[in-house]
């Protein structure tokens, strides 16, 4: 039997949590001998005073640049897609398009300071956006190694 995936949500990281409580969460994880974490790049979009993400994984980084050598025993998560066009706005996202999907990978990566993440999520539906295009982007990134696969969450 295979063992259930366990993450630890960062959702509030940077928003409601500033990065000393983050820090303190994160650590007591790793130490406890967790090694998923997932968030996003719009989190938490809806509680930040600028209406966008990014924070979370902003707080990761810097979690990750004070704790040489923590990154060999985490995994990291994280997902693409809803990120509002409008601040703070959930009716339009700006969906996964093949430029949002590696846009958003970049991205991702510069906030986590990292070079590859071991799993990319589609966030969410993009009914704007044919499968098969987001799929291929998807795939490429795997391919090119900057993430370990692909998944899709919220669909």
């Amino acid at each position: 039997m295979t063992e259930p995936l366990l993450a630890l949500g960062a959702m509030f990281f940077g928003t409601k949590l500033d990065d000393a409580a983050s820090f303190a969460l994160l650590d007591a994880y790793v130490d406890a001998g967790g090694v998923w974490i997932d968030t996003a790049d719009c989190y938490a979009f809806w509680v930040a005073p600028e209406g966008h993400g990014g924070q979370s994984e902003q707080v990761i980084g810097r979690w990750l640049a004070a704790r040489p050598g923590v990154r060999d025993r985490v995994k990291l998560s994280t997902k693409v897609g809803a990120e509002p066009v409008t601040p703070g706005d959930f009716t339009v996202q700006r969906g996964l398009s093949d430029a949002v999907v590696r846009a958003g990978l970049t991205g991702s990566l510069r906030r986590l300071g990292a070079d590859r993440v071991e799993l990319f999520w589609a966030h969410v539906e993009d009914p704007r956006t044919p499968l098969e295009e987001t799929a291929a982007a998807l795939g490429d990134l795997v391919d090119s190694g900057a993430a370990g696969a692909w998944a899709v969450s919220n669909h």
